[in-house]
């Protein structure tokens, strides 16, 4: 039962975020995503152009 009691102590002292910040962070992660797939799309075709070259 004091397990229970001490979990919702703690949950109400969370700060849950805004739906304003929660939206800044998702478009954050979204472009972060775009520029990483971005940059191992390059860097795959760079080793693969390399390889190619060097084995042929």
């Amino acid at each position: 039962m004091k397990l229970i009691v001490d979990a919702r102590t703690e949950v109400s002292k969370v700060v849950w975020p805004g739906r304003g910040e929660t939206t800044q962070m998702t478009v954050v992660v979204l472009i972060m995503i775009l520029i990483l797939a971005l940059v191992f799309w390059g860097l795959d075709s760079l080793l693969s152009f390399l390889s190619k070259f060097i084995l042929s």
